[in-house]
């Protein structure tokens, strides 16, 4: 299991990987794990890991990519981790939505943390998310994106379905500025129902 994995991984190998995995990676269970550690040294006495590299399919993980955003649940794909970043390539996950109690879909995607252990470490996260046109407003609306109220749109009014690919890329610090976040969304949207769009009329 993933409790297992941080719970017996090799003090001193790639800590700051540990870390990642620590505080963003939940429950769920690991299938196939690989493990090569690399040695160097001068001598068979003085070896030391040079360089570790961890690859495992993850199935019903919750993972956490920014700390205000709601967290993908029961997220499945493969791992792959080494001394200076970790990827998790998603095939399937989901993301609650508390307001209309529908779950919207993640059929795709990739959280990449990389320059762990660096002095400038970042996180790229890229999603295809499906759902209800409110639900994908609300999830894009949470701070820090605000993408919703910058463009004057309220998502308990909308209606409609939406295929929304989602970039985001930030500093891996405590509370990042939003100068600091690099955010992309490219949408389409079917059905859509948008009252007093403009001039009072109805989209």
């Amino acid at each position: 299991t993933l409790p297992t994995l941080k719970q017996y991984w090799p003090v001193g190998i790639t800590p700051n990987t540990r870390q990642w995995i620590d505080r963003n990676l939940n429950g769920g269970g690991l299938y196939d794990l690989r493990f090569e550690l690399h040695l160097a040294g001068p001598t068979l006495d003085a070896l030391d890991a040079a360089d570790a590299r961890l690859t495992t399919e993850l199935r019903g993980v919750a993972v956490k990519y920014m700390r205000e955003m709601p967290e993908i649940e029961d997220a499945a794909g493969l791992m792959t981790i080494s001394g200076s970043e970790a990827i998790f390539d998603m095939s399937s996950g989901h993301v609650p939505d508390a307001v209309s109690g529908r779950n919207l879909s993640i059929p795709s995607g990739r959280v990449r943390m990389y320059g762990l252990g660096g002095g400038s470490e970042r996180a790229n996260i890229q999603l295809k998310i499906l759902g209800g046109f409110g639900d994908v407003m609300r999830l894009i609306d949470h701070p820090p994106l605000g993408y919703a109220r910058a463009v004057g749109l309220d998502a308990s009014q909308t209606a409609g379905r939406a295929d929304v690919d989602l970039t985001l890329d930030f500093p891996l610090i405590n509370d990042p500025k939003l100068d600091q976040l690099q955010f992309s969304v490219q949408a389409k949207a079917d059905d859509i129902g948008i009252p007093e769009v403009a001039f009072g009329l109805p989209l």
